[in-house]
Formats: structure tokens, C-alpha cells, sequence
């Protein structure tokens, strides 16, 4: 596991911390320490991202680490709440990363010949691409490329059975610009290569 992932892991648990915190406490909008966590949080998420891009130096990315643990950490009440809320807020966290996952899904479908950069994936639903990437795997049990490539092939083989369209055009319509490319994925995914396809 690389370093940026391992960043995006700390990450989520961290701004994960600080929600329930937030959520847990009475009028806990009111009080500095929560408040302080979350933004925090934000802000070491922009700047994975920053520094994954090369906008943000290591030394960028330390100092926003540290912030956000220490700000965290000052809460200190996650281990004290009761098993019952702990049980809600972890079946509201399952529910947005899954209505995030099923609508990151809804638009890769709807873009297989021009599907959006991980970062505008994420964007798009609401959080950072390094948690996009790690709820998507969990979720699905595939990675998002992986998965684009899957739908890429199930929307080719159903448009070569519909035989409206010669091979060329199928790859070009699900965002394929290299016929042997596309073969190649093909061949692999389905078993015969496409110009075969449908098998009799």
C-alpha cells in the first residue's frame, strides 16, 4: 500500500472521528474543539489531494497531518459513547458510502466513452478520491477502473448482439479508440474476440 493511500485511510478515520463527535454532542456546533476537528479534517483531505497533483510539498502535507490528529484527538469522547450510538452512526456512514458508491456507478454508466478523472468521480459525489477509492473497493470488491472497464465490455457485447453497429463502432461508442485495445479487453473479459461475438 502506498503512502498516499495509506494518508487517504488515516484520513477517512480521522474526519469519520470528528463527524461523530460532531453529531453525538448536544449543541456541538457550538463548541470550538469540534468545530476545529472537522475543518481540519477538510483541510488534510484538499491537501492528499494537492499533494498528489504536486501543488502541496511534504512538508504541507505533514503539518495538515498533524493538525488534523491533534485536533482529533482533543475531542476523546468516541470510546465513551454508548454501543447503541456508536451502532447508528456506523449504519449512517455505511448508508452515505453506499448512495455515494451506487451514484458514483450511475455515472460511469452514463459516460463510458468519456468517463470523468477519479478526482471529478469524487468530486461529484461528495468526497475526496482517495475515500471514493477506498468505500468504491469495499463496496463492490472491485477497483473503479476495473469496474469501468467491466461495464465498458457488458455494454459492447450487448450492442455487437443487437448487430447494429460493426466493431469499430461498439468500441468507439464505449470509449475505446483502439480497436486492438479493445480486442484485447475483450477477448480477455468475455473469452472469444469481438468480431466472433456472438458465439453460435
Amino acid at each position: 500500500m502506498n503512502r498516499s493511500v495509506k494518508l487517504g485511510f488515516l484520513a477517512g478515520w480521522l474526519v469519520s472521528t470528528a463527524l461523530y463527535a460532531q453529531e453525538s454532542i448536544e449543541n456541538a456546533r457550538a463548541l470550538p474543539s469540534y468545530v476545529n476537528a472537522k475543518k481540519a479534517c477538510a483541510y488534510l483531505l484538499r491537501t492528499i489531494d494537492n499533494h498528489e497533483n504536486g501543488t502541496a510539498g511534504n512538508e504541507d502535507l505533514q503539518a495538515a497531518l498533524t493538525n488534523a490528529t491533534v485536533e482529533t484527538e482533543k475531542i476523546g469522547v468516541f470510546q465513551n459513547q454508548p454501543s447503541t450510538d456508536k451502532k447508528l452512526f456506523f449504519r449512517r456512514r455505511d448508508y452515505e458510502s453506499q448512495r455515494r458508491v451506487q451514484k458514483a456507478l450511475t455515472i460511469l454508466k452514463e459516460n463510458l466513452a468519456e468517463p470523468p478523472s477519479l478526482k471529478e468521480l469524487a468530486r461529484r459525489v461528495g468526497c475526496s478520491s482517495f475515500y471514493l477509492s477506498r468505500i468504491f473497493t469495499q463496496t463492490t470488491g472491485k477497483t473503479i477502473s476495473a469496474t469501468l472497464r467491466d461495464l465498458r465490455i457488458e455494454r459492447a457485447a450487448n450492442l455487437l448482439r443487437e448487430g447494429r453497429m460493426n466493431v469499430t463502432e461498439v468500441a468507439t461508442e464505449v470509449g475505446y479508440y483502439s480497436v486492438s485495445h479493445f480486442s484485447s479487453v475483450f477477448h480477455e473479459t468475455i473469452g472469444c474476440c469481438p468480431r466472433l461475438y456472438p458465439v453460435n
